[in-house]
């Protein structure tokens, strides 16, 4: 996780940057609102709503559950 925040935070400094949150499954670990969270809320503080997105990653997102 220290590698992604710095990288996001890097690409977050470019002004003419926006980002989607995506393929966050990561097998054996949950995949629930809960456990994405922090991702989620370390790149919207990094990007800002004006420049972050979220997918949903379908169908990949359904290898961790329903």
């Amino acid at each position: 996780m220290p590698r992604w925040r710095r990288e996001v935070n890097s690409l977050a400094e470019l002004p003419q940057t926006v980002a989607k949150v995506s393929g966050l499954f990561v097998p054996g670990l949950p995949y629930t609102s809960d456990a994405l969270r922090q991702m989620w809320e370390e790149a919207l503080e990094a990007f800002g709503p004006e420049r972050l997105m979220f997918d949903g990653d379908w169908p990949i997102s359904r290898l961790g559950g329903s």
